[in-house]
């Protein structure tokens, strides 16, 4: 969450605080939404089979592991 709220802060303006408080104030809404209408859980993450962590990557550098994790899979 806090590099969410850095992202936040940086692209809109604001407070960290305020960021941080926006952020967990749109997860819950998030979550009861899912939940509502799917029955499932945002924090689950069984369902997927690749985590990429982005604090210290670009989007091209995201891009290029996504397309790397694709051409193994052939896909």
């Amino acid at each position: 969450i806090e590099e969410r709220a850095n992202r936040v802060v940086m692209r809109e303006g604001g407070t960290h605080e305020d960021a941080i408080s926006r952020i967990r104030e749109r997860m819950d809404s998030d979550q009861k939404r899912y939940n509502n209408l799917y029955a499932i859980s945002l924090e689950d993450m069984t369902p997927y089979n690749m985590i990429i962590e982005t604090d210290t990557l670009n989007a091209n550098e995201v891009a290029d592991i996504v397309e790397k994790e694709l051409n193994k899979r052939g896909v």
